[in-house]
């Protein structure tokens, strides 16, 4: 398997949590922190298991900023030499330069988005060539499931406590509480597989 198959990759954060949130506001006021709670739990496991993605993102990114960088330093003594002043460049210039290169670089991410991610796959592919860090990998994608199943069931254990308390009257009291909108209890169902879970501990309506 490659890299496409063995790691999980950092979403876009605003498009990846925007259903959750547009169901978090219709919460009932006394379990609003519970669907927060879900969501930190959530981002905690997506940042947890795409750590792959983004030590390697990293890394190629602070490689090309430096390099833009390095290059609007030179292009700063150049422009100091025509000018025949001191091409020594002041900490406050140099700053300045930073923040031009990280912009650049902003900039250039944006254009060549495909050209960065195949970096990454190069980067990830040629680790996996290293039989300690394959197995890393492999272990990781299992706990990816281990992660969100457990981020799942203590939204359901808190829904539980905080709603149907010691009367067992299931799922389907917990998610009319919590979601005002019949659309979003079924998608939320059908989405997460959440029933299976539940029948563990719990009967239906």
């Amino acid at each position: 398997m490659g890299a496409e198959d063995m790691f999980v990759f950092s979403p876009d954060s605003g498009e990846y949590y925007q259903p959750l949130d547009v169901e978090s506001v219709k919460c009932a006021p006394q379990i609003l922190h519970i669907a927060t709670a879900f969501r930190h739990n959530l981002a905690a496991t997506s940042r947890t298991v795409t750590l792959p993605f983004t030590l390697v993102w990293s890394g190629i990114c602070d490689k090309r900023f430096h390099s833009l960088r390095l290059a609007e330093i030179f292009r700063e003594k150049a422009r100091l030499t025509r000018l025949g002043e001191d091409k020594t460049i002041s900490e406050s210039r140099e700053q300045e330069l930073a923040t031009l290169a990280s912009r650049r670089l902003q900039e250039e991410i944006h254009l060549k988005q495909e050209l960065y991610g195949s970096e990454v796959f190069d980067v990830l592919n040629n680790h996996l060539g290293h039989d300690d860090f394959s197995k890393g990998a492999k272990e990781l994608l299992r706990q990816t499931t281990v992660l969100l199943w457990g981020a799942i069931e203590v939204l359901l254990r808190d829904l539980h406590a905080e709603i149907v308390g010691p009367e067992m009257k299931g799922v389907k009291t917990a998610l009319k509480a919590l979601f005002q909108s019949e659309m979003g209890q079924q998608d939320l169902m059908k989405d997460l597989g959440i029933w299976i879970l539940y029948l563990a501990c719990c009967r239906f309506d």
